[in-house]
């Protein structure tokens, strides 16, 4: 468990990786959306997370490429913008029931092309940058009050 922004915070997942203090992630590297579901069903039974943070859909737009534009992130770029657009729909149609919060990080606060170490995954400034917009998502839900106590396996 580490402390942050006044909260007690514990990574929750059914892997280890990194040095932190918390590391027990739910990370798939190299995942499509249909198997991050899956991979998500199969924990969450279990952990029973009081939230989500979910940075997904990449995979399924970059493994999309034509073999001609392999290393020209113009089109995975514009796909996953597409899909993007797509899942925010979702979420404010699923918002007037469900307790969503949805942040972007094609914005002015996210990751630029020199944070990612290979076109894809972001190096530590990037990572920093995607926690520091998840760090506002998740104020926002706390606003909100979305949050319950969470049941948990420690």
């Amino acid at each position: 468990m580490i402390q942050s922004c006044g909260a007690d915070v514990h990574i929750m997942g059914s892997r280890k990786t990194g040095s932190m203090a918390a590391n027990e992630p739910e990370g798939w590297r190299g995942f499509k959306l249909d198997e991050i579901e899956k991979k998500a069903m199969q924990s969450v039974t279990n952990i029973k997370p009081n939230i989500f943070t979910v940075n997904a859909g990449s995979n399924d737009c970059i493994q999309s490429l034509e073999i001609d534009s392999f290393g020209k992130h113009q089109q995975t770029n514009s796909r996953i913008l597409r899909v993007k657009d797509q899942i925010r729909a979702l979420v404010e149609e699923k918002a007037t029931t469900s307790r969503f919060v949805i942040v972007g990080m094609h914005t002015d606060k996210g990751p630029r092309s020199e944070d990612f170490v290979d076109g894809t995954h972001p190096g530590d400034l990037g990572y920093r940058k995607v926690a520091e917009i998840w760090l506002d998502g998740i104020q926002d839900a706390s606003l909100k009050n979305f949050f319950e106590t969470a049941n948990s396996y420690y």
